[in-house]
């Protein structure tokens, strides 16, 4: 008997099959069964469609257009407070008591998240930024710290609240289009990226520009003030007059002109207070913008809840490490380097050299360079963590720290000071990139504690950068304690990066064994399937 030879199956080409929308399928046979036109459902589920569609562009162009305008308002105003708040380091505590409740605020962030709903969560931060405005209006002791603790308090949940939405906006639009999540994801969140920058920009362009127009001086005016109060030689009356004559009155900037016509001659008009009228603004528009136009998501996203033993055990995994501990301290010089040029390089380089019209334009030049080396490191983020890409954010923060230490510029070096702050910024930028890069690579399963972790550590230097400013008054002891926590924190970056190696290496080579092994089976059951064949034979 002879074996017939099988002929060679053609491989069967499966069908594309189309997918299956249950919920058009649900309404066509409902539509079979009552009898009605199929085509009233297909487009009332359009309309559908459309209104959701409409719901999350109406959503993040209110959400993007509040985040502007209360950045616009509170990072101008922060920007000035050591500069125009000079007496008894008014300005200074103020930024203490912000960034205490910024730390307040990271570690109940998770908790503030499950128990708000989100637009809650953002009427009641702008309502502190509005609060924060008035008090900028109005400053004293008495309005200015409650506010700065209040905006503090809600920066790291008015931010966590942004993201799940961006990422509630990726995820609805990727399945409404053929574009992938990640793509998505990425398109709002670099609109939102922009236009955070554009706010800070304009907002010090605006500021700079006012001030730079008026004849307002803020350092000149405080000196005379103190003057007045601390010569116990002239006479009290000369005093007072010194005193109502120079420094301006916290109120609106058209009314004290008109009640004193009749007594005195009219001062000229405070563009200071009016820029301070311009960020209220702002603000009362930012929260009416997200009152009237942003509704409440229908998909509700929520980060994985975890017990206190389960949040108590990630914590001590990311303290009890040596590396993490190590790495802090370069979070740590992250926010300590940005407060030293927010409370001392914006008043001693900036207010005191040349006057307050110069902080906007630095703090401009300092975001410039900032958001160019993130958008770098963004492109080059798998090999941010390298060690030679650590070497170059470490050179260039020892380069600022070692010029801030040799040079000082004169009232007519605009120019080279707007050039070193930018250089400033982009150092940052770096830095706080591969930091970030690394803290993420690094943790595997707490990212969240990490990150938050990550938070804390940057408000403690920027507290940290406060007190020595406040106590010691001397621009070159701030930075021996920013070298020192550079130079740490550089170690430990190091450290977690050769571990991120090792461990990347580790997984590639199992994934590499795990494919040989898949290999020799599937070669084994070939020899075996021709070893039958050669029996059947």
């Amino acid at each position: 008997m002879e074996l017939v030879e099988e002929e060679d199956e053609e491989p069967e080409v499966k069908p594309n099959r189309k997918r299956v929308n249950f919920r058009k399928e649900m309404l066509r046979y409902q539509s079979l069964r009552n009898h009605i036109n199929e085509s009233q459902f297909l487009a009332a589920e359009e309309e559908d469609l459309e209104d959701k569609d409409s719901n999350i562009w109406r959503n993040f162009v209110s959400q993007c257009s509040a985040t502007f305008l209360a950045v616009f308002a509170v990072i101008p105003s922060r920007n000035l407070q050591t500069s125009i708040h000079a007496p008894n380091q008014l300005g200074k505590i103020s930024l203490v008591c912000m960034y205490v409740s910024y730390i307040i605020g990271c570690l109940f962030t998770s908790l503030i998240l499950r128990k708000v709903k989100a637009k809650t969560l953002l009427l009641a931060s702008l309502f502190f930024h509005i609060l924060y405005s008035v008090s900028n209006v109005i400053p004293s002791a008495y309005t200015l710290l409650p506010s700065s603790c209040l905006v503090g308090l809600c920066q790291p949940a008015f931010w966590a609240v942004q993201d799940m939405l961006l990422l509630n906006y990726g995820l609805k639009y990727s399945a409404n289009t053929r574009m992938t999540p990640q793509k998505s994801l990425r398109l709002f969140q670099t609109v939102t990226i922009i236009t955070i920058h554009s706010a800070q920009i304009l907002g010090n362009l605006l500021s700079s520009g006012l001030i730079s127009v008026s004849q307002f001086h803020c350092s000149e005016d405080w000196m005379m003030v103190s003057r007045a109060n601390g010569s116990s030689s002239a006479p009290s009356s000369q005093a007072d007059k010194l005193m109502r004559s120079e420094k301006w009155t916290y109120t609106l900037p058209f009314i004290p002109i008109q009640a004193r016509r009749s007594v005195e001659p009219s001062p000229p008009v405070n563009f200071y207070q009016l820029l301070t009228l311009i960020y209220l603004c702002m603000s009362v528009v930012a929260m009416g913008a997200v009152l009237i136009f942003f509704e409440s998501p229908d998909t509700v996203l929520q980060r994985r809840v975890l017990s206190w033993r389960e949040r108590a055990k990630e914590i001590r995994q990311c303290v009890t490490d040596p590396r993490w501990i190590l790495a802090w301290f370069s979070a740590a010089y992250v926010g300590f380097a940005q407060g030293v040029i927010m409370c001392d390089i914006t008043k001693l380089y900036g207010t005191d050299t040349m006057g307050c019209f110069i902080v906007g334009y630095m703090m401009v030049s300092f975001g410039t360079g900032n958001l160019v080396a993130i958008l770098a490191m963004d492109k080059l983020k798998p090999c941010s963590s390298h060690p030679l890409f650590l070497s170059l954010g470490f050179l260039l923060n020892i380069g600022v720290l070692i010029l801030t230490s040799l040079w000082k510029p004169t009232g007519d070096e605009s120019s080279e000071l707007l050039l070193y702050t930018a250089f400033w910024g982009l150092a940052d930028g770096t830095l706080q990139a591969q930091s970030q890069a690394i803290v993420t690579r690094y943790a595997r399963e707490e990212k969240d504690t990490a990150m938050t972790g990550f938070r804390v550590c940057q408000g403690v230097g920027l507290i940290a950068s406060f007190f020595t400013s406040i106590y010691t008054q001397n621009l070159m002891t701030s930075l021996y304690a920013a070298l020192v926590l550079h130079v740490i924190g550089f170690l430990g970056l190091i450290l977690v990066a050769n571990e991120v190696a090792s461990r990347d290496r580790h997984s590639g080579s199992e994934l590499s064994e795990d494919s040989r092994g898949h290999s020799e089976a599937e070669q084994g059951g070939l020899d075996a399937g021709n070893e039958n064949e050669a029996e059947i034979t």
